[in-house]
């Protein structure tokens, strides 16, 4: 809204003529608005200057101050119109009351110059007269009065015109004055210029400082950054190093064991061929046939068979070397005197059934020893120098112990059930035993997992964990780039 003059106007003007006139001694009037309206209305009037002026401006109000001065330089009557906007007065007043200005300047004519202060350092006398005399000019406004003016002269012929003293004396004042304003422009432009050229000169300075830093820092940087590349290359070259290395040394370990376990296997299996096989040459004679004879004989009354009688057998050799020369008399079924064995034997229990192949070996069926047999085991014999006496007990007890599967029904025996595998059955079971070579496993980490214990594995994001074995769904073992091995979490890893 625009500024409203008429509601006091007749004060505002009364007040405003005052300052005009010469006679009065009012010099300065000051005028505020109205509440928060914009109503002029006149705030106060003084007589004796800018100094009883500075003090009546309010730092919360916008105010207007016409006022009376005297130039220093030409010593005139100067009017100004002083715009005060206080530094407590809100953004939305300043900006409403800034278009009041050109109204409030038409409405107060007469003002040389119009001042802006908005702090109390701008308000001084001081600094109120610097700016008059800065902006002094020809131009000077005095109030209506009698106009007391020279006569003119009288219009002659001639070409002579009188001289007007003041006149003269204004016109060389002001030249000289505005000379000067000239030079002191002149200078301030100059100091300007060579400010601005300084200014411009120190920004490129420090334009080239900072970019001089920046390209330092960068290079340092970039160098920092290839350093930091080259040792992670090198300490991932160290590490494929040592785990080609640990790879090798273990695949050279296995395969010494896997060598030295089939050695060792088909050792015991060449063995346990040759001793079956020496156990079946030993055996020319059927012990079931001869027996049977045996039997026969001694159904018909041959009880008095002597032992020397008895065919030779390859594995009864060591037997029958102890025979003496003279003929055998009738066993005697008298009570041998005991002694105790320089070596007993006890009933060896088999670590399984035997099977058809030992059987087939011996030529028998397996018998089991009874409670009397048992009994009888610990029987001793005499073997007396010079007299070699034998029970028929006692011959069929060392005859037995040669022959393991030897049956004789009346008479108390000692067995042995043996399982001897054949050379046919134990070598194709030994090198089906010899674990084949399988396919290592490896996977590539994709997160990184700490072990909470001993029994798991470390690792992080690209490295490889191999010898893996899918123990579980869930987990899974494997062996760490660092050599350990452990279980891990198997959906953290991707098998490659």
């Amino acid at each position: 809204m625009s500024v409203n003059f008429f509601k006091h106007k007749a004060k505002l003007v009364e007040a405003y003529k005052d300052v005009l006139d010469d006679n009065s001694d009012t010099d300065w009037a000051l005028f505020s608005y109205e509440g928060n309206q914009n109503d002029l209305k006149l705030q106060d009037t003084g007589d004796e200057g800018l100094e009883e002026l500075e003090p009546e401006f309010n730092s919360g109000k916008i105010m207007y101050a016409f006022v009376r001065v005297k130039d220093p330089n030409t010593k005139l009557t100067k009017f100004i119109l002083i715009v005060w906007q206080g530094e407590g007065v809100p953004a939305t007043r300043k900006g409403a009351c800034a278009n009041h200005v050109k109204d409030i300047a038409r409405f107060f004519q007469g003002s040389h110059m119009t001042i802006y202060c908005r702090n109390d350092d701008e308000i001084t006398p001081e600094e109120i007269m610097k700016q008059v005399t800065k902006a002094t000019s020809n131009f000077s406004f005095v109030a209506p009065k009698e106009d007391i003016s020279v006569p003119s002269p009288v219009v002659s012929s001639s070409v002579y015109q009188p001289i007007n003293p003041q006149r003269e004396i204004l016109s060389s004042r002001n030249d000289k004055f505005w000379i000067k304003m000239q030079q002191e422009e002149d200078a301030r432009k100059a100091e300007e210029k060579q400010k601005a050229v300084n200014l411009r000169k120190q920004e490129a300075v420090e334009i080239r400082e900072r970019e001089k830093k920046w390209v330092e820092a960068r290079n340092q940087m970039v160098k920092q950054r290839e350093r930091d590349i080259a040792e992670k290359l090198r300490a991932q070259k160290l590490a494929d190093d040592r785990s080609d290395i640990r790879e090798k040394e273990k695949a050279a370990w296995q395969e010494r064991e896997l060598q030295d376990l089939r050695k060792a296997r088909r050792s015991q299996s060449i063995e346990s061929a040759h001793e079956a096989e020496v156990l079946t040459t030993q055996r020319a004679n059927n012990p079931r046939a001869m027996w049977a004879q045996r039997e026969k004989e001694a159904s018909s009354g041959s009880r008095t068979s002597s032992i020397s009688e008895q065919p030779e057998t390859p594995a009864q050799q060591p037997f029958y070397q102890q025979q003496p020369e003279a003929p055998a008399q009738e066993p005697s079924y008298q009570p041998e005197p005991s002694y105790e064995p320089e070596q007993s034997y006890a009933q060896v229990e088999p670590e399984a059934q035997p099977s058809d192949d030992a059987n087939q070996i011996y030529g028998n069926e397996p018998v089991e020893t009874t409670a009397d047999q048992q009994n009888n085991q610990q029987e001793p014999y005499d073997d007396q120098a010079g007299n070699h006496n034998y029970s028929f007990a006692s011959y069929t007890y060392a005859y037995q112990y040669i022959q393991p599967s030897f049956i004789y029904p009346h008479l108390p025996i000692y067995t042995t059930k043996l399982h001897i595998p054949t050379h046919t059955n134990i070598v194709p079971r030994i090198y089906s035993e010899v674990p084949a070579d399988e396919p290592s496993c490896s996977a590539e980490a994709l997160y990184d997992y700490q072990a909470e214990d001993d029994t798991e594995i470390s690792f992080d994001p690209g490295e490889v964990v191999t010898d893996i074995e899918q123990i579980d769904e869930g987990w899974w073992r494997g062996t760490a780039p660092d050599g350990s091995r452990g279980i891990f979490p198997a959906n953290y890893v991707r098998l490659l």
